[in-house]
């Protein structure tokens, strides 16, 4: 398999995994706040809605790190196999008078 159809399935479980795990706990983050103001009364103190929703915060921060990441992973890959397709590319089959049946495109 070449390197950059493995960096570029690395770069796309990245991307997605990192989305995945952000939305899954900017959920659970929130669901957590919401108990809290429904336990209480009156309301919850401001400290602890602040404290849940800044765990949740800094967790989908991260995993918007991981999948950018992933994504320039992507990226790298897909140009980098594109460049190394265009320079080995084969001009299809001729026959010409001289006897060779195909030419490079970069030594025509």
């Amino acid at each position: 398999m070449k390197k950059s159809n493995k960096v570029m399935k690395v770069g796309a479980i990245l991307l997605a995994g990192g989305l995945a795990v952000g939305v899954c706990i900017t959920a659970f983050g929130m669901i957590r706040t919401f108990i809290a103001i429904g336990k209480s009364g009156a309301g919850p103190p401001p400290e602890q809605v602040a404290e849940t929703i800044g765990h949740s915060m800094v967790a989908t921060s991260i995993s918007m790190y991981v999948s950018f990441l992933g994504l320039c992973l992507v990226i790298g890959a897909y140009w980098a196999g594109r460049k190394r397709c265009d320079s080995t590319e084969k001009l299809p089959i001729e026959h010409s008078p001289s006897g060779s049946q195909s030419r490079d495109v970069a030594n025509p």
